[in-house]
């Protein structure tokens, strides 16, 4: 095999690698953003690590309850009604979006409480964008896998194939 021969394998091979350890960082990433359960609401302050709140019901709601948020400082949060379907399931049941913060507020304990409405929703707070970040970091994974693992595998093969097709000694 020729020298520019094994430069090409080599260079497949790195972008093989640089895929997975892509992927594996990507994906270890996703997993610090898996959904989990979002905080009741009413039992305790709502302790946020990420920027941003999201109120969620335990069903959706045909119209959700009024929600009040006040920030570490007692400062109010103005929330925006969320028109979409988005929704997610734990262990404890599924969860639908109705609320979320107008922008993104600082990562801190906030007091949500929710009143009228059917008194048989649960409301739960959580991070605002939290399963979103964990789609795009899963799509991200996939992609950093994906895209430098088909260009390793297609040097690789067009390589192996060109060397194979030469008469020996040439």
């Amino acid at each position: 095999m020729r020298r520019a021969s094994k430069v090409w394998i080599g260079i497949g091979l790195a972008l093989l690698a640089v895929g997975g350890v892509l992927y594996f960082v990507f994906f270890l990433r996703a997993m610090q953003h898996v959904p989990g359960d979002p905080a009741r609401v009413g039992s305790a302050p709502v302790r946020l690590a990420e920027p941003g709140i999201n109120i969620w019901a335990s069903r959706r709601p045909s119209e959700p309850a009024g929600c009040v948020v006040t920030g570490p400082s007692g400062t109010p949060v103005e929330l925006t009604r969320f028109a979409g379907k988005d929704n997610y399931t734990t262990d404890s049941g599924t969860w639908y979006l109705v609320y979320r913060s107008a922008a993104e507020v600082p990562a801190g304990s906030y007091t949500v409480s929710c009143s009228g409405g059917d008194p048989a929703i649960v409301y739960a707070a959580g991070p605002r964008d939290y399963i979103s970040d964990f789609l795009r970091l899963i799509a991200l994974a996939i992609a950093s896998a994906v895209v430098p693992g088909l260009a390793g595998v297609a040097i690789i093969a067009v390589t192996l194939i060109r060397h194979r097709r030469r008469p020996p000694g040439s």
